[in-house]
């Protein structure tokens, strides 16, 4: 991975923390601010009914990497907030 693909995924965690909060579970993260209705993030919901929390948490990042407008959403956001 070089710089320029991890400042999304760092905007996105930094978003993420802002909005869940550090105490929050992954699983309500997912389920409260993950929209899993996306093709994208569709596979979120199973990985998480067989525990396999690695899994989508790579596909999370996977779909933050993808989406490189992510970066501008997530600096506007935090300007906002």
């Amino acid at each position: 991975m070089n710089s320029r693909q991890a400042i999304p995924l760092a905007l996105a965690t930094a978003a993420c923390a802002a909005l869940a909060g550090p105490s929050t579970p992954v699983a309500d993260f997912f389920a409260r601010h993950v929209d899993t209705s996306s093709p994208a993030l569709s596979p979120i919901p199973a990985l998480m009914g067989k525990g396999d929390v690695a899994g989508a948490e790579k596909v999370f990042a996977d779909y933050v990497r993808a989406n490189r407008q992510t970066e501008k959403v997530d600096r506007e956001w935090m300007t906002r907030h």
